[in-house]
């Protein structure tokens, strides 16, 4: 059985907390975020192929969907580039904080043929959002 160093993965979660870290300090008096709802962003190489990559992710989406706070998650990949990720909408940057310090996040994290991740959180500007028919509505709203 192969065995892998902890330090990769201390260090890509020291990574992802900076990441979290820096994203909070920002001005949200601007009114950017007129909800609270707050969108994640995460991105990463893998080596492996799509269909290794999709059959790697799938047994978490049921898991992804629970998460308190989670509004809705975007899959995506870029198979050309090695490129894969999600795009999240959280009711709150407290369930982001919760999501991003979960045993899910740590398993993407530890996992050896994942790399090179970035995080990075953003507040929903409602009121041009709601323009473009972005689906920012909860589904006690709707």
């Amino acid at each position: 059985m192969k065995k892998y160093s902890l330090v990769p993965v201390v260090f890509v979660l020291i990574v992802m907390s900076l990441s979290w870290a820096m994203a909070q300090d920002t001005d949200t008096d601007d009114g950017a975020n007129d909800t609270g709802l707050s969108v994640l962003q995460i991105n990463f190489t893998f080596d492996m192929t799509a269909e290794e990559y999709e059959d790697t992710v799938a047994p978490l989406a049921e898991a992804i969907a629970d998460v308190e706070g989670l509004l809705w998650k975007v899959w995506v990949i870029n198979d050309d580039d090695k490129e894969a990720g999600g795009i999240y909408l959280f009711d709150e940057t407290a369930s982001i904080d919760a999501y991003l310090s979960s045993e899910i996040v740590a398993m993407l994290a530890s996992h050896p043929q994942i790399t090179d991740i970035d995080v990075k959180v953003f507040a929903v500007m409602e009121s041009v959002s709601t323009i473009t028919r972005a689906p920012l509505m909860m589904e006690s709203e709707e």
